[in-house]
């Protein structure tokens, strides 16, 4: 048997929910879906029979992703009132971990966070970590057309949770003026550019999307927890109709990103030596073999195309480099998906 450093993070369970049929009376507040991930991750970590009390005492790092309320005044309803989700979610976990961290909102900071728990983990610096997030934009827009207030607030004292990441305004003055503000007027712009950078006409790029795209629908409709469980055809996705209006060219709405769902997600990462007292079995373990954080120039009037990443080409070397492996070796690759142009930009 191979042994392994007891520092060595591990990732043991995961997580996710989805509601996309509750009425607006029924559905699971956020505090109430951050608890049941992280308890259900927990539970996917196949751990001894009550070794989950202790995970949860010996938790020592708990991140809750910042919510889309908490990051812009347009998405928070009037009912919001949460004041420390992180500090919510240890107190109905029953934990009481060193640090609390709410970070500034971010596409990666999911990824960055497992990077960062794992380096702590290596260094001796935590041993248990968990990461949680939520959104429920979907029953809080359909909540406003009722009129049900619900009880979505909470202020469980204590000090505030640490905020780390990036506070820079996503746009810039110019940017602003320009309109080049909300994702679905900026990721067009690379969308448009790509096509132009492969040499397609824009009929025949919007016709290429539509090709990309489908078989995503047909994974998500045999996903329980996806938002939109219906299989499309490559015209349904790519041509404008009643249903499918463009929101901007060459993007109709299949092909946008949907951030009105009731969804949550949990991830618990522990060194080795945790998952060997907490009893998690050998074939529940999965091993981080190479990470890497990069970033664009951050404001995208300043890259130096809309039809490459730059960042991606580095931090997928830096990643692979790290684990002694090439893209060859690789049997799955995942890549955010928020608009085609991001899965087309980080396969190129």
């Amino acid at each position: 048997m191979t042994l392994i450093d007891p520092r060595t993070p591990v990732i043991v369970g995961v997580a996710q929910y989805g509601d996309r049929v509750s009425e607006p009376d029924a559905a699971l507040t956020p505090l109430a879906m951050l608890e049941k991930v992280a308890r259900d991750a927990l539970a996917d970590s196949g751990a001894d029979s009550g070794a989950a009390a202790g995970a949860l005492a010996g938790l020592d790092w708990l991140t809750v992703i910042r919510t889309f309320p908490d990051s812009a005044p347009v998405f928070k309803p009037p009912f919001w009132g949460y004041t420390n989700l992180p500090r919510s979610l240890a107190n109905r976990l029953g934990a009481s971990p060193a640090r609390l961290t709410y970070p500034h909102a971010g596409g990666n900071t999911p990824q960055w966070f497992i990077n960062m728990y794992c380096e702590a983990i290596a260094r001796g610096e935590a041993e248990i970590c968990l990461l949680a997030g939520v959104e429920a934009l979907r029953t809080a827009a359909r909540v406003q057309k009722t009129g049900i207030v619900p009880d979505w607030s909470e202020d469980p004292g204590g000090p505030a949770p640490e905020v780390i990441g990036d506070d820079r305004p996503g746009v810039s003055r110019a940017e602003m003026a320009h309109q080049m503000i909300m994702p679905t007027s900026v990721y067009p712009l690379f969308e448009n550019a790509l096509g132009h950078h492969y040499g397609r006409d824009p009929v025949r790029h919007r016709q290429a999307l539509g090709a990309l795209m489908q078989p995503f629908t047909e994974v998500a409709a045999g996903n329980p927890w996806s938002a939109l469980a219906s299989p499309r055809t490559a015209a349904e996705l790519c041509e404008p109709s009643d249903d499918n209006r463009y929101i901007a060219y060459p993007y109709t709405k299949y092909f946008n990103a949907n951030m009105f769902v009731d969804q949550a997600a949990a991830v618990w990462v522990m060194s080795t030596a945790a998952a060997d007292r907490l009893g998690v079995p050998r074939d529940r373990r999965c091993y981080l073999h190479g990470a890497a954080d990069t970033t664009e120039k951050w404001y995208v009037s300043e890259r130096v195309n809309y039809y490459s990443s730059p960042a991606i080409a580095i931090g997928a070397a830096e990643a692979l480099g790290q684990a002694g492996r090439g893209i060859a070796d690789m049997a799955l690759v995942d890549i955010y998906s928020c608009f085609p142009v991001a899965v087309e930009v980080a396969a190129d």
